[in-house]
């Protein structure tokens, strides 16, 4: 009896236990080891937690502790050209941020700049916040010349003009000496920057002499003086021989049409586009500059080519480019289109025969098929248009107003062309004519409004027949809301600049990229356009990279009725900000007006002198299919502006879509 009163009394206590063991677990069993727990399978989304699982400490979790970021300089030992810096970053703005021990302001969310002078050698910075502290040098070193091109020994030929270069200081005059003749040479932006660096390329030409002598000759070195606003520097490039003078290269060129932009170029070799799309270049430039009124040639097109390159230095690549004898230069090969031509030996007919074969409409364009001889250049432009600053150095063509009033379009050594159409209910031509001239005919469509042209693209068929494919202006569809119209039926392109491994500028933070904060707003304006009834077309819409080539094709393969890119501007110093609205075809700048105009009117900038509607010639902006306007939305190196591109991507989305609207109300085209 004794012995079965224990036994119960040991099973209670053991009982007992086990609940109190229970308790003090939460209801749970043991832990198993943290390796098994990471092979274990989750059974959160199938079991709720228990009451248990929710009480939890009556302190609040801490929040993650602001600590200090500096996004300039990019490390903690840096070489730098110029004695203007400016440290950047941000911290906890309930902290204070010291530099060499003394307290810089912070704004409301904690970012920070501060420009210094900096003296020749190394320059340390202390920056301290929450007790750390980061030690940064910049070295500041004193060099005026960065690079010139070509800097090894070359050899040319007899007469041949070559392009040189030099990497220097902004805002300094450079001179080249060679064979006793000075040359000028003049700042080139890059096309695919948009940040305002310290350093610029420098461009122009030397030209060979005819070497009369009966073997290659040396003569000397190309000096170069550049005279910037921290000094002058001198700097030796490279030594050029010229090969003797060989005539046979030009094998019959005498017969070459004696127009005025028509080159003697002999006829032995014949340049074949291959590439979509190329890009031409006046035959009288010395470097590729790109200019509106140089029309694009499409797949196909052949003509005689000079036996002679002419390379030129980008800067990142060396380019060579060859003549044609039409006048105009074309890029053998490009980082941003890959080969463009190719050269081979060949023969081709002396004239060509152009005549109309229809005119259709397709969807938002008017397509004009022409019958060819053969797969001839043409020439592509809108007259009468006078660019107030293209004589400048570098040359701009920035245009005040649109006076062009007809479409030139010139078939080179056509000899005769047939074209008859009704333009008598067309929405962009209103009459034609056509000339005959002594090496090529010409055919001018006249607009209906002075200024008011949308876009083209021409292509080679399969047929071998020369298609050129104009914009229409669209139709609004009336609708109740602000701008008492929708998008119902056209099409934007939204490109978001940069992306992937191409972060773009940095600003403050280092998360909130150029690439990221381009997108945000990209995504922004695609939301609201759309609402309104817009197809929208993203070249990316994720944090991808997308080469430029590719959104070059976007443009071109979707045929929008608008296109605009998003970018965010950045400068050395902090002090530039404001919006840009960028344009390089003449039809585009209204658009761009447009854009600039409305954001000015929304008060979310507060522009500088960098501010406003500008020419370049960003490689996006040269496509021809329809409106392209580039927009360069703040510095990311100004505070206001970085706080306006991370708090108010809805503002700016909607400054940009009025613009858009303005454009599209302005150019609604009502059938009759």
């Amino acid at each position: 009896m004794k012995n079965r009163i224990f036994k119960s009394l040991i099973s209670v206590i053991l009982i007992c236990a086990l609940a109190l063991s229970l308790v003090a677990c939460g209801g749970k069993t043991a832990p198993v080891s943290s390796e098994e727990s990471s092979s274990a399978p989750s059974t959160e989304s199938s079991s709720p937690p228990s009451s248990s699982e929710n009480q939890t400490s009556s302190e609040p979790e801490p929040e993650p502790e602001t600590i200090l970021s500096v996004t300039s300089p990019k490390a903690k030992d840096v070489t730098v050209n110029s004695p203007k810096f400016t440290l950047r970053g941000s911290g906890d703005p309930e902290h204070p941020v010291t530099i060499n021990g003394e307290e810089i302001s912070l704004d409301s969310e904690g970012l920070f700049s501060l420009e210094v002078t900096l003296k020749e050698g190394a320059n340390t910075f202390k920056l301290s916040h929450k007790e750390k502290t980061e030690t940064y040098t910049v070295r500041y070193k004193k060099i005026i010349i960065k690079s010139v091109y070509p800097s090894s020994a070359i050899t040319v030929e007899s007469g041949e003009k070559r392009t040189i270069s030099v990497v220097a200081l902004r805002n300094s005059a450079v001179t080249a000496t060679f064979n006793s003749k000075n040359v000028t040479l003049y700042s080139k932006e890059s096309d695919e920057s948009d940040n305002l660096s310290e350093y610029v390329t420098y461009v122009g030409s030397i030209e060979a002499p005819v070497n009369q002598s009966k073997a290659t000759k040396s003569y000397g070195s190309i000096k170069y003086t550049v005279k910037s606003p921290s000094g002058t520097a001198t700097k030796t490039g490279a030594t050029v021989s010229v090969k003797k003078f060989d005539i046979d290269k030009f094998d019959g060129g005498n017969g070459y049409p004696k127009g005025s932009l028509y080159k003697n170029v002999g006829k032995t070799y014949v340049a074949e586009v291959i590439c979509d799309s190329a890009e031409t270049f006046s035959g009288n430039d010395t470097a590729d500059i790109s200019r509106p009124m140089n029309s694009y040639l499409p797949k196909g097109t052949v003509d005689y080519c000079s036996p002679y390159t002419r390379q030129y230095y980008t800067g990142t690549q060396t380019v060579t480019l060859h003549t044609l004898r039409y006048g105009n230069q074309l890029y053998e090969r490009s980082k941003n289109t890959g080969t463009n031509i190719k050269v081979y030996k060949g023969t081709l007919p002396e004239t060509n025969t152009v005549a109309l074969s229809s005119v259709a409409e397709e969807g938002h364009h008017t397509l004009m098929t022409f019958d060819v001889g053969w797969k001839a250049p043409f020439r592509f432009n809108l007259l009468p248009q006078s660019y107030p600053s293209s004589g400048q150095t570098p040359p701009n063509f920035i245009i005040n107003s649109a006076t062009f009033e007809y479409v030139e379009i010139v078939f080179c050594y056509a000899e005769s062309l047939s074209f008859e159409a009704d333009f008598s209910a067309h929405p962009v031509f209103s009459r034609y004519e056509t000339e005959v001239r002594e090496y090529d005919c010409v055919l001018r469509l006249y607009l209906k409004q002075k200024g008011k042209f949308y876009g083209w693209s021409a292509i080679y068929n399969k047929q071998g027949q020369l298609e050129f494919r104009f914009l229409n202006p669209v139709t609004l569809a009336e609708a109740e809301n602000e701008y008492g119209h929708s998008l119902k039926g056209v099409t934007v392109l939204v490109d978001a600049g940069h992306g992937g491994k191409d972060l773009g500028s940095a600003g403050f933070v280092s998360k909130n990229s150029e690439a990221k904060l381009n997108l945000d707003l990209a995504l922004e304006l695609k939301k609201q356009l759309k609402a309104l009834g817009a197809t929208v077309i993203m070249t990316r819409s994720d944090n991808s990279y997308v080469e430029v080539a590719d959104r070059m094709s976007g443009v071109r393969n979707n045929r929008p009725d608008y296109a605009v890119s998003i970018h965010r501007n950045a400068a050395s110093g902090s002090s530039s900000n404001g919006f840009i609205s960028y344009y390089f075809n003449a039809f585009s700048a209204e658009a761009a007006g447009d854009v600039f105009e409305a954001t000015k009117a929304a008060g979310i900038y507060n522009n500088s002198i960098w501010a406003g509607v500008k020419w370049h010639y960003f490689f996006l902006c040269r496509n021809t299919e329809c409106p392209v306007v580039l927009t360069e939305n703040g510095f990311i190196t100004n505070r206001n502006d970085y706080s306006i591109m991370k708090d108010k991507n809805t503002e700016c989305a909607k400054a940009i879509v009025d613009g858009i609207m303005k454009y599209f109300i302005n150019n609604n085209y009502s059938p009759l």
